[in-house]
């Protein structure tokens, strides 16, 4: 196998899948909020997609949020718009676990 294909040996598929939080998805995960920038070059954008997609599956709670224009953090994370998404996000998770 040449170095270039070592992705796709057993072993690698092995690590991989003990790194992917995608293997530890179940419905009683805590809640999740991914944000990601569509303009991301860093991690394709497809990773959050498929971690969200995987949450809703199983059950969990998730919201997630493409931040137009954003890239792999920066300001428009951190905009007016953004925060209140996060602000939501916790009021609704954070309450509800004070009211326990």
């Amino acid at each position: 196998m040449s170095p270039t294909n070592n992705y796709r040996s057993p072993a690698h598929a092995a690590s991989a899948a003990k790194a992917s939080p995608v293997t530890y998805v179940s419905k009683d995960a805590a809640p999740f909020l991914i944000m990601h920038g569509d303009q991301d070059q860093t991690v394709p954008i497809s990773q959050s997609e498929t971690f969200a997609e995987a949450l809703k599956k199983a059950g969990a709670d998730v919201t997630f949020v493409i931040v137009k224009g954003g890239k792999h953090g920066g300001a428009l994370f951190t905009n007016p718009e953004s925060m209140k998404q996060i602000e939501d996000f916790f009021s609704k998770h954070l309450t509800s676990l004070s009211g326990r």
